[in-house]
């Protein structure tokens, strides 16, 4: 009885750790999209195919898309590291 307790509690254990894991991986799908469209539409050839990307406030929305996609691939250690406690 003893070792279906300990093998019950381990299997709970990995299935919590499973559940901590999602919230950084959904973000990282999100944050990968923002990271792509932001890179994409900001780059030089795709404003000279498309001029209306060079002006300056659609510039720094999808520049600002880009950094804040960039921004969560340098911290994903801190996001996995964030997400243990919950």
């Amino acid at each position: 009885m003893a070792v279906k307790k300990k093998k019950a509690t381990f299997w709970e254990f990995f299935q919590g750790l499973g559940k901590t894991f999602m919230l950084p991986v959904a973000l990282l799908a999100f944050m990968g999209i923002l990271l792509g469209l932001g890179s994409s539409f900001s780059s030089d050839s795709m404003i000279e195919t498309i001029p209306f990307l060079g002006k300056p406030a659609v510039k720094i929305i999808f520049q600002f898309m880009s950094t804040i996609g960039g921004f969560a691939f340098a911290y994903l250690p801190v996001m996995f590291a964030m997400a243990i406690p919950l």
